[in-house]
């Protein structure tokens, strides 16, 4: 049966996919109706059980975005209770926070980045759950700066170990070497003692197979930047990509 995810029989459905229903004799599964926006589960067609997620099921059983009342709530079980917030703000417990956090909140949700420094979403204003880039998070819930510990670090998991470093850098058991690449148009070094075998090219350049930077236009005419393979994934102006190939735009068209 089309559509349908269980069934107590070959001809009997019991749960159909996201967006229809089962028909009353449970002979198969049919399509909500296309007025029911953001409607998860339906049954009959024109009535709305469940709404997606970010969405709640007002007394009219229609869905209504939780954001639309509830400003950067993500997701609400109705118009007043909110249930999590969106990236950058934390759910107010009115209970325990202070009237100072709740002159500063938006509804429900209150912005962590007003209490917690380069933390992009945090558990209340004292507790960071992720920071944001080029920090980590530490033993007090508080975000610090990767390069302050790991020398040349941009992105770290904790105090002792970088995950990505600068340029003319490369991670090395957690740490960053200098590497400074003898190749033209090249970033990063493949390794550790291996300036001449490159990384990490510039934009517009791709590596061969000796670890060399080769432009791309060299082997795909008027491409300005591709991947490795190498297959373009732009072109110079006065083209346009079709497929993996360059095509060049109408007369005096600069894109297209």
């Amino acid at each position: 049966m089309p559509n349908c995810i269980t069934c107590s029989t070959a001809s009997n459905c019991t749960t159909c996919l996201i967006g229809y229903y089962v028909l009353t004799n449970a002979s198969g599964c049919a399509k909500c109706d296309p007025s029911l926006a953001n409607c998860l589960y339906c049954n009959p067609n024109t009535t709305c059980n469940l709404c997606l997620t970010g969405y709640y099921l007002s007394a009219t059983l229609t869905c209504v975005a939780c954001s639309q009342l509830i400003p950067n709530c993500y997701q609400c079980t109705n118009a007043t209770t909110c249930l999590a917030c969106a990236v950058g703000y934390y759910l107010l417990n009115v209970s325990t926070d202070s009237t100072a956090f709740k002159n500063n909140i938006t509804n429900n949700c209150s912005i962590c980045q007003g209490y917690i420094a380069n933390c992009d979403t945090c558990l209340n204003t004292t507790a960071c759950s992720v920071c944001s880039s080029s920090y980590f998070l530490n033993s007090a819930g508080k975000c610090s700066m990767c390069a302050i510990y790991i020398a040349n670090c941009l992105i770290c998991n904790s105090d002792t170990y970088c995950t990505t470093c600068t340029n003319n850098y490369i991670t090395y058991n957690g740490t960053c070497i200098a590497c400074v690449p003898t190749i033209p148009n090249c970033i990063t070094c493949a390794g550790v003692n291996q300036s001449t075998i490159c990384g990490s090219c510039s934009q517009g350049y791709y590596i061969s197979t000796t670890g060399q930077c080769i432009s791309c236009s060299s082997n795909l005419p008027n491409c300005s930047t591709c991947t490795n393979i190498p297959l373009c994934t732009s072109c110079s102006p006065g083209f346009f990509l079709n497929s993996t190939l360059c095509q060049p735009c109408i007369s005096k068209c600069l894109t297209c």
